[in-house]
């Protein structure tokens, strides 16, 4: 959506989920101060809720309305699947919220300190990615890429992850589920942003070709 290297993306996808899933019991011990043996095969099952059976889902649908389908109507359905992404994530972030309530409700006093790091946190990225792009001289997609990479922090495996790992740890939920009402709109900020500088540039090459 806010056209960026989707084909390089595509590529980080699996070596940021194996990296995540590598560097899980360091961050563990080093913010927590947890110290446990880490067992991958608890979390097989949110790895196959979260990513396998909606990847094989939408890649078997894909492939059936592609034969179905004339490639024009193809398109359409691809160009209104498309538009409907906002509202889905949305309706994710409802429905996590809506089942943790009661992690945020019970710690109130805690919830503007998380909401505060949280904010801090995106800040920060935010800067470091605009600092790196701008030290690297990065291309826009390239650009885009690396602001949104920085700032999805793939949020529900990690609250999956934290549930099997953590199992009487209520304030890290309530930290996880604070990032992710966070997460998703300041994605939408940054697509919004970054819509608004191609707009800019755009408009700035036709004023300059008219002159």
């Amino acid at each position: 959506m806010a056209k960026g290297d989707v084909s390089l993306g595509s590529v980080l996808i699996p070596l940021n989920l194996v990296t995540q899933l590598l560097f899980f019991p360091l961050y563990l011990s080093f913010f927590i101060g947890l110290q446990t043996d880490f067992n991958l095969s608890g979390v097989w099952g949110t790895l196959g809720r979260w990513f396998v059976l909606p990847l094989l889902g939408a890649t078997f649908l894909r492939f059936v309305f592609a034969k179905v389908l004339s490639q024009d109507r193809f398109a359409t359905l691809h160009k209104f699947t498309g538009s409907l992404i906002p509202w889905v994530l949305a309706g994710l972030v409802f429905c996590i919220f809506s089942c943790h309530t009661q992690q945020l409700t019970s710690h109130p006093k805690v919830f503007p300190l998380v909401l505060l790091a949280v904010f801090i946190f995106f800040v920060l990225t935010w800067i470091l990615g605009e600092l790196f792009a701008w030290c690297f001289k990065l291309k826009r997609p390239q650009h885009v890429l690396l602001a949104m990479s920085t700032t999805a922090r793939n949020s529900p495996l990690m609250l999956g992850l934290a549930t099997v790992v953590l199992p009487e740890q209520p304030l890290v939920y309530a930290a996880l589920i604070i990032g992710m009402l966070v997460e998703f709109p300041h994605l939408a900020f940054l697509t919004h942003v970054f819509q608004r500088r191609t707009n800019l540039i755009s408009n700035s090459a036709q004023n300059s070709a008219v002159v």
